[in-house]
């Protein structure tokens, strides 16, 4: 079978040799832990412990009952030592639940696994939402929401993906290789509770032993509901929701059409184990699957990673950096974030921590655009890149609307590809923002 595509996009060096076939640790727990209660579109849950409380692993803390609809539980047993602001990936401040270790880790959850296939879509849904499980991809939004859309959409087909295309970045790969029955099990469920028809595995086309993982599967475990495996390209960024669709399904959703009205759910893979999890066992959302590499870290693999934990701690365990210059970036090196403060926690959202070396750092010595056209054949959504930056750089609001920003995901494939080094993604993205003085200043 031809692997699905679509236009645009760039083919970077993978560079996944060391730990391409590293399995799965679990990182020592940490002493303490910053476990993040504000939602990555900014809405944050209201604590329900205080100072000095002492909880369980997977108690509830925080939560919102509004739109936010979040759930914040415990990684760790142990003392609430503060509630507060502390750092932050994005680079300023969050409201954060510090926990002390402290106590034995006496489990959570059900006793044994239940039957899902007698519980109602409404079982599923309140059983996802009270786990906290949200998605790893795009703005991290809980798992339920997807599982429960707005009345009057109708979702036909989910999408389950494990595509991971930028360097260095092996999790997704590995969850697919180690636990397909499970990731099949999880997508049989999100099929019960949305009343779709169908579900598509998509795969990376070079992640040969992943998809005949997949396939062993599907044939060694019948259920309710169709799935199939669809190979898609390697192209990055395969792993977003538009472009996941296109490839998987030959469906184009343009920029400003909501997939669930489109007949769509996305899901990616470490979702889906975990929102099996949920509904199976009751487990909430305390650990992250993450992969932590690059040539700066002294011990790369694959780790699951209690959520609160903390870069330097992460890293620590790692056996450090081979150079303290070392750049370190939550999430993958072309759309990931610079970690400017060590301190900053594992979040549900944290998919890598990676850290590069020399000329690994990205972009330095920006000239002038020389019109050669890259960064336009590198734009998956069919943007002016360079027109775009130039707007930025004016900050000329009614160039960049005209030009298309909002249609922009953030990808930074066009910065990538650009040989004069012009952070034309950053630009954009401030300006989306109103954070021009941020990046120019």
């Amino acid at each position: 079978m031809r692997a699905g595509s679509f236009s645009g996009g760039i083919r970077p060096p993978e560079t996944k040799g060391r730990i391409e076939n590293s399995p799965f640790s679990n990182l020592t727990v940490p002493h303490q832990c910053s476990i993040p209660i504000q939602h990555r579109a900014g809405t944050a849950a209201r604590p329900v412990v205080a100072v000095g409380d002492v909880v369980r692993e997977g108690q509830l803390i925080a939560a919102d009952e509004g739109a936010g609809d979040i759930r914040v539980h415990a990684s760790i047993p142990g003392r609430v030592m503060d509630i507060g602001d502390r750092p932050a990936h994005s680079g300023g401040c969050a409201p954060c639940i510090v926990i002390e270790a402290a106590g034995s880790f006496s489990g959570f959850g059900a006793a044994a696994p239940c039957d899902w296939t007698t519980l109602t879509p409404v079982e599923i849904v309140r059983r996802v939402r009270e786990a906290g499980v949200m998605c790893a991809h795009g703005t991290g939004i809980p798992a339920a929401r997807i599982l429960a859309p707005p009345e009057g959409c109708a979702i036909d087909t989910i999408i389950v993906h494990g595509a991971e295309c930028e360097p260095y970045l092996t999790a997704a790969d590995m969850l697919l290789r180690a636990y397909p029955a499970e990731i099949l099990e999880g997508a049989r469920i999100a099929l019960r509770a949305l009343g779709a028809s169908r579900a598509i595995i998509a795969i990376p086309k070079s992640l040969t032993t992943a998809l005949a993982a997949i396939r062993t599967a599907l044939a060694a475990h019948a259920g309710p509901g169709t799935v199939t495996v669809r190979p898609v390209s390697d192209k990055y960024p395969q792993g977003n929701e538009r472009l996941i669709i296109k490839a998987a399904a030959r469906k184009t959703i343009h920029a400003g059409t909501d997939l669930t009205r489109a007949g769509f759910a996305v899901l990616d893979a470490a979702t889906v184990i975990a929102l099996r999890e949920a509904v199976l066992a009751e487990k909430p959302l305390i650990e992250r699957p993450i992969t932590v590499g690059g040539p700066g870290i002294r011990k790369p693999g694959n780790y699951k990673v209690r959520i609160g934990t903390a870069v330097e701690d992460v890293i620590r365990e790692c056996e450090g950096l081979v150079d303290p210059a070392a750049r370190v970036i939550m999430g993958g090196p072309i759309s990931g974030t610079a970690v400017r403060d060590m301190r900053v926690p594992v979040t549900g959202t944290t998919t890598a921590i990676i850290a590069l070396l020399g000329p690994d750092h990205g972009a330095s010595g920006e000239r002038e655009c020389i019109r050669c056209g890259r960064c336009v054949a590198a734009c998956p959504m069919g943007l002016m890149p360079h027109e775009l930056d130039e707007a930025a750089r004016q900050d000329r609001h009614d160039a960049r609307e005209a030009r298309g920003v909002e249609a922009c995901i953030a990808c930074h494939a066009c910065s990538y590809v650009c040989p004069s080094r012009r952070p034309i993604g950053r630009r954009i993205d401030a300006a989306r923002t109103n954070r021009q003085g941020a990046i120019d200043g």
